[in-house]
């Protein structure tokens, strides 16, 4: 973490980096800002799914057969 730290603060001092405004980098005549707020919002959305998704997994873990008890195993 501390090396990424540096090597960003490296390129922010030396001035290398591109502009960016608060929604990222700048947006352009391609991409409006209520554009970019929509897809970052969506996103997220995705995001919160696929979490939701993962609680399931889990509860088919817990109904798979499962190895032989530790008291039988040893």
């Amino acid at each position: 973490v501390l090396i990424a730290i540096g090597l960003c603060l490296s390129v922010l001092i030396s001035g290398k980096g591109a502009p960016t405004s608060i929604f990222g980098t700048k947006v352009g005549p391609e991409l409006s800002a209520s554009d970019k707020i929509w897809r970052s919002c969506s996103s997220l959305g995705n995001i919160a799914l696929a979490c939701n998704y993962a609680m399931v997994i889990y509860d088919i873990m817990d109904t798979l057969r499962s190895p032989p008890s530790e008291s039988k195993q040893m």
